[in-house]
């Protein structure tokens, strides 16, 4: 996983080590969110085999300009429990690349999460369908 999260999306060994660290924990430390980014929805403790929750992450792209902050926002708030940090940090590269091409000043990220067995036979929330907007 380090060094997935160096070679293909291009962390740095410190923000590998904090990134676990907040996939771990599941909480903590700054997220890095302004007022105008904001987080609708959260998965609940606990949920019956094939309840779907979507979370919308609404992403100031102005106050959020790098890979690590953009995936520490969203990995602090679903932690082990869910997408974990490459899906995270997976999200947070479409979303600059997107930015990238200029004129967007925020992104609109929702992702749908269903509690079940994931493929190596562990019961939580998995990551699905994610749609992604800009303005």
């Amino acid at each position: 996983m380090e060094d997935m999260l160096m070679e293909d999306f291009g962390f740095s060994r410190s923000e590998v080590k904090e990134l676990l660290e907040v996939s771990k924990s599941g909480s903590g430390g700054s997220t890095g969110a302004s007022r105008a980014s904001s987080i609708t929805g959260r998965l609940p403790a606990t949920a019956a085999i094939g309840t779907v929750v979507n979370i919308v992450y609404t992403i100031d792209l102005q106050e959020m300009k790098d890979l690590a902050t953009i995936t520490n926002f969203i990995a602090r708030q679903v932690g082990g429990a869910g997408a974990g940090v490459a899906v995270a940090a997976l999200v947070a590269k479409t979303v600059l690349a997107a930015a990238q091409k200029g004129g967007i000043n925020y992104a609109k990220v929702t992702i749908s999460y269903t509690y079940g067995y994931n493929n190596d036979g562990v019961l939580g929330w998995t990551p699905g369908y994610t749609k992604y907007e800009y303005w």
